[in-house]
């Protein structure tokens, strides 16, 4: 087995374009005239990466299949069991293909005559694909390349795994920093040891103000009091799950007053990460401005009434029943009943979970 094919592997999830050196290399290694991974958005028709090296400009004939050639396609694809090799021969009779429209108007004119295929499943949401094709003068995958090539599968099961976990984990924090930018407020996002993986541009910008609050290498520091404060709530968030989200404020001067809100990003996206971003602070430097246009449009996005969705923006902006109660100038009683109907309409079991609702429904406004 090549070391140096294994290595690429690994690295192909991490490079800054996933799976780039890794095609030409294996395209080399199969002695294939195209090599092409595909990552396709379970039920979505748009968002699909395609990374392939081949002979010729693949671009065009990528597309053409798209909108064409995979409507008449005669290769019986759902019959592939996950983590197996197959080629052309295993998947459908040669005269069956010979015949149709999408070898004569599609593999013919790229002397596409040889085929492998594997599915890596559906990972995050995902389904992974790996081809390779080769014209007519190099013959058919033998028995003896298909074993050469298997023993590669289990490595890129693997690495299919980890990418298409870090993709969800990069989606994750645009959604926060595209829905936090949304709402006028500022995102911190810290790992496991509380250093800083990630700012949207108004954390930035508040971290960069002077305010009691600011940004020393990879840590936040408060000033006075609040530091101590901030390590305490950051601990008990961390050794605790079920710990809701926590509210403090740094400063207490006019103009030089900011409220964070401190939660774990389990509660956002419903999955605990072993990697990436795991806990996630809200920064806000005055009183939160809800917008018409915010309400409106979360009101129309989930069937709510205009206090329901006014109600479910101000719960996302990190406000406890109390505080939205006297936002709103109703009892908490009130507020606990339009907690419940909001809670129902939106079909979430939980407010964690209609948080998250809220937050990624609002990143569409970005």
């Amino acid at each position: 087995m090549r070391d140096d094919v294994i290595a690429a592997i690994y690295d192909a999830p991490l490079a800054d374009r996933p799976w780039a050196s890794l095609a030409p290399l294996l395209r080399s290694v199969t002695n294939a005239s195209s090599v092409m991974f595909k990552f396709t958005p379970a039920g979505r028709a748009d968002g699909e990466v395609i990374v392939a090296d081949a002979e010729w400009d693949f671009d065009g004939p990528s597309d053409l299949y798209r909108r064409v050639y995979q409507y008449k396609d005669p290769v019986s694809y759902e019959h592939m069991s996950v983590g197996k090799f197959y080629r052309f021969e295993d998947l459908i009779a040669r005269d069956v293909l010979l015949r149709s429209e999408f070898y004569t108007r599609f593999c013919k004119p790229l002397n596409i005559e040889h085929a492998f295929f594997c599915y890596f499943g559906r990972h995050d949401g995902v389904d992974a694909w790996l081809y390779g094709a080769r014209d007519g003068a190099r013959g058919p995958f033998s028995a003896a390349e298909a074993r050469s090539i298997r023993q590669f599968l289990p490595h890129l099961d693997r690495s299919v795994q980890v990418y298409c976990r870090l993709e969800r984990q990069r989606s994750e924090m645009q959604i926060y920093a595209t829905t936090t930018a949304a709402l006028g407020v500022g995102v911190v996002l810290l790992d496991r040891q509380g250093s800083i993986v990630g700012c949207n541009g108004e954390a930035d910008a508040i971290l960069a103000a002077g305010l009691p609050i600011l940004r020393v290498e990879n840590r936040l520091r408060l000033a006075g009091s609040a530091r101590r404060n901030y390590a305490q709530i950051l601990e008990k968030v961390a050794g605790d799950p079920s710990t809701p989200a926590q509210t403090m404020i740094a400063g207490g001067e006019a103009g030089k007053k900011v409220s964070l809100v401190i939660r774990r990003v389990e509660e956002l996206t419903g999955r605990a990460t072993t990697t990436g971003p795991a806990f996630v602070i809200y920064l806000n430097r005055g009183p939160q401005a809800v917008t018409q246009r915010m309400v409106t449009f979360v009101a129309e996005y989930f069937g709510l009434t205009h206090v329901e969705a006014r109600f479910a923006v101000l719960l996302a902006d990190g406000l406890a029943l109390d505080g939205i109660a006297m936002r709103l100038g109703v009892t908490r009683m009130s507020a606990r009943t339009y907690c419940k109907r909001v809670l129902t309409k939106t079909g979430a079991s939980r407010q964690s979970e209609l948080v998250r609702l809220v937050l990624t429904s609002l990143a569409r406004l970005s």
